[in-house]
Protein backbone atom coordinates (compact mmCIF):
# COMPACT_ATOMS: atom_id res chain seq x y z
CA UNK A 1 0.00 0.00 0.00
CA UNK A 2 1.27 3.52 -0.41
CA UNK A 3 0.59 6.83 0.82
CA UNK A 4 0.12 9.89 -0.65
CA UNK A 5 0.33 12.70 1.81
CA UNK A 6 0.18 16.65 1.27
CA UNK A 7 0.26 18.59 4.40
CA UNK A 8 0.21 22.20 5.23
CA UNK A 9 2.77 22.57 7.82
CA UNK A 10 1.85 26.35 9.18
CA UNK A 11 -1.80 25.13 9.49
CA UNK A 12 -1.28 21.72 10.47
CA UNK A 13 -3.75 20.55 8.22
CA UNK A 14 -3.79 17.37 5.87
CA UNK A 15 -4.63 19.01 2.40
CA UNK A 16 -4.73 15.10 0.57
CA UNK A 17 -4.67 11.83 1.27
CA UNK A 18 -4.78 9.44 -1.30
CA UNK A 19 -4.05 5.70 -1.39
CA UNK A 20 -2.84 3.64 -3.95
CA UNK A 21 -1.89 -0.57 -4.50
CA UNK A 22 1.35 -1.57 -5.06
CA UNK A 23 0.77 -2.00 -8.19
CA UNK A 24 0.09 1.55 -8.51
CA UNK A 25 3.32 2.71 -7.57
CA UNK A 26 3.83 4.92 -11.56
CA UNK A 27 0.16 6.39 -11.17
CA UNK A 28 1.57 7.25 -7.60
CA UNK A 29 4.52 9.05 -8.44
CA UNK A 30 2.93 10.79 -11.49
CA UNK A 31 0.05 11.97 -9.05
CA UNK A 32 3.14 13.78 -6.96
CA UNK A 33 5.03 15.25 -9.53
CA UNK A 34 2.13 16.88 -10.78
CA UNK A 35 1.42 18.07 -6.91
CA UNK A 36 5.17 19.50 -6.98
CA UNK A 37 4.83 21.05 -10.77
CA UNK A 38 1.65 22.63 -9.62
CA UNK A 39 3.49 24.15 -6.34
CA UNK A 40 6.00 25.31 -7.72
CA UNK A 41 3.99 26.86 -10.72
CA UNK A 42 1.90 29.00 -7.77
CA UNK A 43 4.96 29.74 -6.16
CA UNK A 44 4.57 27.99 -3.05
Amino acid sequence: MIFLVEYDRPTRRTLLFETFEDSERHQAQEKRLEIELDRNFKGF
